[in-house]
């Protein structure tokens, strides 16, 4: 039986308990080596969930955020293993999913490979934490996203447990470009950007909400403005005298 079908994925965040164990058994699953692609059996009546891989190439995450330029966009690196980064993605998913339901965005979240235990298996489980359409998920096996996004920002060479915010028109070109605001949990280097545990969620729902502003800003820049002495068609017709 696969670990689809073996475990509540609904209840994994919660297993505290059982983590050490978990982990044990992710990581014995996990010798066998990263795959390019993993699908996990999904509940009855769900989606088969297929994760890109970053492993040859970051074209497949480039190519997305670029396409997604219209919008607001938030990149998250992780580890698919139990610990801060399972905070992370509780964090995600309340400061920002559920704080915002109706927000036009767009969250990528890559799963870099940190941990022993880490690997295709794990990123399978872990990304069903995530139960929203705006979620796309890419694992990083070679950790090639995390040293793109760590240029600039963080001094670790790989950036994980990091939470970057894209405003509307940013393009990546040769590097990812730099966000608005951004968040890790990865000790006291640039402390300014360091909100550790309960900290992270109230940082990630402020972030939210600039980020929104920004993209609403945007919006109103790209709107047609209306020449001196006329007025805009509000699409009403003025009643017959």
């Amino acid at each position: 039986m696969g670990f689809g079908t073996a475990l509540n994925l609904a209840d994994i965040s919660g297993m505290r308990n059982v983590a050490p164990a978990l982990s044990g058994l992710l990581l014995a699953a996990c010798q066998g080596g990263p795959a390019t692609q993993w699908a996990v059996p999904p509940p009855t009546g769900a989606e088969v969930l297929e994760i890109p891989s970053l492993a040859s190439s970051l074209a497949p995450l480039r190519e997305e955020f670029n396409r997604r330029a219209d919008q607001a966009r938030i990149v998250v690196l992780l580890s698919s293993t139990e610990g801060p980064c399972a905070l992370g993605a509780r964090a995600v998913r309340e400061s920002v999913l559920e704080s915002y339901p109706d927000a036009d965005l767009w969250v990528a979240v890559v799963w870099v490979d940190m941990q022993p235990s880490d690997c295709s298996r794990s990123v399978a489980l872990a990304a069903r934490r995530f139960v929203d359409d705006r979620v796309e998920h890419f694992h990083d096996p070679a950790k090639r996203a995390g040293r793109a996004f760590a240029v600039g920002l963080l001094p670790t060479g790989v950036a994980w447990d990091v939470y970057l915010f894209y405003p509307p028109g940013s393009r990546w070109l040769d590097d990812p470009p730099s966000p608005l605001t951004w968040s890790h949990q990865l000790g006291r280097i640039n402390p300014e950007h360091f909100h550790p545990r309960e900290v992270l969620f109230e940082k990630l729902h402020e972030a939210t909400a600039k980020l929104l502003a920004s993209e609403a800003a945007a919006m109103s820049e790209r709107a047609p403005t209306v020449p001196p002495g006329r007025t805009r068609w509000t699409g009403v017709y003025p009643p017959v005298p």
